[in-house]
């Protein structure tokens, strides 16, 4: 008899444990699609991310789609048939783990709603004037603040001992979470420190930079002069040739690890040389020291631009016209870079190019201030020129230069900065023919031993240089130049890598003495000197040890144009603006 009662409660218990184990799986399965669903429609928003598409709204059906599917996916997960899965050790884990990330995707999504909405809204409102304009940025700078700070502290839930493809999932989101959550403190910056630039009263040294000539991380800076603002409105002084700057020595002083690297090539003296180190967060005040000891008064900043910043201009604003020539986005860099100088080269010293860059630059800042433009499309444009060196500021406002820094526009390299920076000795224009490509390979530098880490990754970057300048070119641009020693056609320069500070075992191959060697502020930079003929090619190899615990470098871009073609083991990209490596 007690056998005969307790098989009909066995079976029911049984029955009831198998009901909860189905009900349990089918709500994790529907958690998992829901999930994955998310995810995807989460991958589309990425490719929406344009002005453009912000403006027309295209993200919100994705964001909502995918802040849905992750809500329903959370919601699966707390279910009560669910709970008891939550406490086993192992696959409890991984159920806690999506949870947190789908409660953390929802929340992103959500954010990613209210964002784009917002700033539609204020996209809409007018803004051709200087005062709407400056209205605009600030309010943009407010909504992506917010922004930031709310997917700040996010939880991701646990990251220790989770399989594949959750830890795949964990990753990604923190990821991406990371580099937008850079991306809107980076516009929050780069808005609040263009409104209040604008509003002024500011006053800007103006450094225009020349691609066909370069310097590390910059063109050679080439014409100065100086912008005001105020209360919206912007006017740029006509432009003097550096070379009628030079100070005398002693005028401004020079120290540290610039004079120590660079001090032979006196850019406190020789504006052309200012841009031997590619920091302009220390080169920046120099310039406007030098600016003040030559005459030209006390500066609030400096603004350094190239090519790539007129070209993100006038994308924006449309063509100007200057002397009966059509001045586009897509004829300016050949303009500038090489047309001009074949088209005056029977003028010695260059006056009628010069006056017609400024022409050209008059007409670009009257167009900017008379014209119907959005300034989601010049903050899409000037951002990439900002991402690529071709815009460098720096402020003697703490709060300003602050911005400048949080924008990505002061020009700093870190303590994991790797640049390539060619720097032109021979006085000739021939950068634009000088084809630079640059490999990356990081290995173990040698086996750990018992109780002690390995001794680091012993890394060499190969840049391979190839002259391209064609035959008949005229000699201002081909050169050969005063008594630089080169021959027609020939470029000579400096090859400044920019490495990490704790790199160690520094050198390249086939060479004992350098241009420049040794610290340069956070960084170290080697320097070998290079000449190559036309049609010439070389490879330098630099080697470095990097110590145990660093796995990761950051390319910066070079500013040249056209952008270097990197590699690093299947990884391909240019130096159009920072890339990072990791192994």
């Amino acid at each position: 008899m007690t056998r005969g009662r307790r098989r009909p409660l066995g079976w029911a218990i049984a029955v009831v444990v198998l009901t909860w184990m189905a009900v349990a799986a089918v709500e994790l399965v529907l958690a998992r699609t829901d999930a994955t669903a998310g995810r995807r429609a989460a991958e589309q928003v990425k490719k929406m991310t344009s002005p453009d598409d912000v403006l027309r709204g295209r993200p919100l059906p994705l964001l909502r789609a995918a802040r849905s599917r992750f809500a329903r996916a959370h919601t699966h997960l707390q279910s009560p048939f669910v709970a008891p899965v939550r406490l086993l050790p192992v696959v409890g884990r991984q159920v806690r783990a999506v949870d947190a990330l789908s409660t953390a995707a929802t929340k992103v999504a959500g954010t990613g709603i209210e964002t784009v909405t917002r700033t539609r809204a204020i996209l809409d409102a007018p803004h051709r004037t200087g005062p709407q304009r400056i209205d605009v940025l600030r309010r943009l700078a407010v909504v992506a603040g917010r922004a930031e700070r709310e997917l700040d502290g996010l939880s991701f839930g646990p990251r220790g001992a989770l399989v594949g493809p959750v830890a795949s999932a964990h990753d990604e989101l923190a990821k991406q979470v990371a580099r937008t959550r850079g991306g809107l403190g980076r516009g929050a910056a780069g808005a609040r420190a263009a409104a209040d630039l604008l509003a002024g009263p500011r006053r800007y040294l103006i450094l225009a930079a020349n691609n066909a000539e370069m310097r590390a991380g910059s063109g050679m800076f080439l014409s100065a002069g100086v912008m005001t603002t105020s209360g919206g409105t912007i006017d740029v002084g006509d432009l003097t040739s550096t070379t009628d700057l030079a100070l005398p020595p002693g005028a401004v002083s020079l120290s540290g690890d610039l004079a120590d690297r660079w001090g032979w090539l006196h850019p406190s003296q020789e504006w052309r040389n200012l841009g031997a180190s590619p920091r302009f967060d220390v080169t920046g005040p120099l310039a406007a020291r030098m600016w003040e000891a030559r005459g030209g008064g006390p500066v609030d900043g400096v603004l350094a631009l190239d090519v790539g910043a007129l070209r993100a201009t006038l994308a924006v604003i449309g063509p100007v016209d200057v002397n009966g020539r059509h001045v586009t986005s897509d004829n300016v860099v050949e303009l500038l870079l090489h047309q001009q100088y074949v088209e005056h080269a029977e003028d010695p010293d260059q006056a009628t190019r010069r006056e017609e860059l400024g022409q050209i630059a008059r007409a670009v800042v009257d167009a900017i201030q008379d014209r119907q433009w959005s300034v989601a499309d010049m903050a899409r444009e000037l951002g990439a020129a900002v991402r690529g060196r071709h815009i460098l500021a720096w402020s003697n406002r703490a709060d300003e230069q602050d911005a400048w820094r949080s924008a990505g526009a002061d020009g700093a390299v870190h303590a994991d900065s790797v640049l390539v920076g060619i720097l032109n000795r021979g006085g000739n224009k021939l950068d634009r023919f000088l084809h630079v490509d640059a490999t990356l390979d990081v290995h173990a530098a040698g086996p750990a031993g018992p109780g002690r880490a390995g001794p680091g990754s012993a890394a060499v970057l190969r840049v391979a240089l190839r002259n391209t300048v064609p035959p008949g070119e005229p000699q201002y641009v081909a050169g050969p130049e005063g008594d630089s020693g080169l021959v027609e056609g020939e470029y000579g320069g400096i090859v400044a890598v920019t490495l990490p500070w704790p790199a160690s075992k520094v050198g390249v191959q086939g060479y004992e003495t350098y241009a420049a060697v040794g610290r340069d502020g956070p960084s170290y930079v080697v320097g070998p000197a290079v000449r190559l003929v036309r049609g010439a090619s070389m490879t330098l190899e630099f080697r470095f040890t990097l110590p145990p615990g660093v796995r990761a470098l950051r390319v910066e871009p070079s500013a040249r144009v056209p952008a270097v073609p990197w590699r690093f083991r299947g990884d391909r990209w240019t130096d159009a603006e920072a890339h990072d490596v990791v192994w």
